[in-house]
């Protein structure tokens, strides 16, 4: 493309036209040509689109504006900016794309439209001019695939909200407004929305005070639904945040539901007792290495860091 003259196709014709290589780049870089463009490239005797020749984005340095012609014998001539606009982008005669550069047929960038009469079977052949054959931009259905799947993508976890929200938070919502903690306002859903096994529950913090937290817990136990099945989950997890960070076994949490009308300090000692963190690890277990002290010291600890997260 070292000429200083550019063949250009026609869009939505079968015919040519010819520019000075600086008009057409500065057509780029205006964004009055776009990238799609088709220009022939006698190079490689083919069809190219602007995207594929970097020589003529706007980041090259556009060639020098024509000066002033000087009469033989005479001085300079003044020509207007707008004269020299004007006949460096009046456009020459356009001429039939098939007594133009011959277009090789093997060249991906030739597209046939539907119904399409055959290509020459020579690959230098050139292309006859017709009613059914020209050239056209390639299609581009890139959005089409994202568009869809962000909307598939879109529906599924819709619908994973929606089955949550009538099978796990709506029930637990509507036996804990049963409860002298109604107004705790405690969410759940499936474990990541589709383990059926595990239930996450949510509680806001500063609701609930320390005295309160074994009766609250009871309450939360009682107004637990089952899982899909129909039974008691295999986890129950507790969090202020997005993750697990506390948990009890389903079966725990099932007894702990059962201990209506046990004293706080009861509740107390079974929780001790049952109490796990994110990843199912008991975290006040007897410890017979250590002292009654010892271990009272740590169910303490380990209490206070339970009501404390919850604040």
């Amino acid at each position: 493309m070292a000429d200083s003259q550019l063949i250009l196709h026609v869009k939505g014709t079968e015919q040519t036209t010819t520019l000075p290589r600086q008009i057409v780049r500065a057509g780029i870089a205006k964004g009055q040509i776009s990238r799609s463009q088709l220009i022939w490239s006698p190079k490689e005797n083919t069809w190219k689109q602007v995207r594929e020749l970097p020589e003529l984005w706007p980041s090259q340095k556009l060639a020098p504006a024509p000066v002033a012609r000087v009469p033989q014998g005479g001085t300079p001539q003044a020509v207007s900016p707008q004269a020299m606009t004007l006949r460096a982008t009046q456009p020459r005669a356009v001429q039939p794309l098939s007594t133009g550069p011959k277009i090789n047929v093997t060249a991906t960038r030739r597209v046939q439209a539907a119904g399409a009469a055959p290509a020459a079977a020579a690959s230098d052949q050139p292309v006859k001019a017709s009613a059914t054959s020209y050239l056209e931009e390639p299609s581009d259905h890139t959005f089409t695939v994202v568009k869809w799947v962000c909307i598939v993508v879109g529906s599924i976890v819709l619908l994973l909200m929606a089955a949550n929200y009538f099978m796990i938070d709506e029930p637990l919502n509507v036996r804990m407004a049963r409860t002298a903690y109604a107004k705790v306002g405690v969410w759940g859903h499936l474990g990541a929305f589709v383990q059926p096994g595990f239930i996450i529950i949510h509680v806001p913090t500063g609701k609930v005070t320390a005295e309160e937290m074994p009766t609250f817990l009871l309450a939360l136990a009682q107004s637990t639904p089952n899982n899909l099945r129909g039974e008691p989950f295999d986890q129950v997890c507790l969090t202020t945040g997005l993750t697990a960070h506390y948990s009890f076994s389903g079966y725990a949490w099932r007894d702990l539901g059962d201990m209506g009308g046990k004293s706080p300090d009861e509740i107390r000692t079974f929780l001790l007792k049952e109490l796990q963190d994110g990843s199912g690890n008991l975290l006040a277990a007897p410890d017979p290495s250590l002292g009654d002290e010892a271990q009272a010291a740590q169910r303490a600890r380990v209490w206070n860091a339970l009501t404390d997260y919850f604040r």
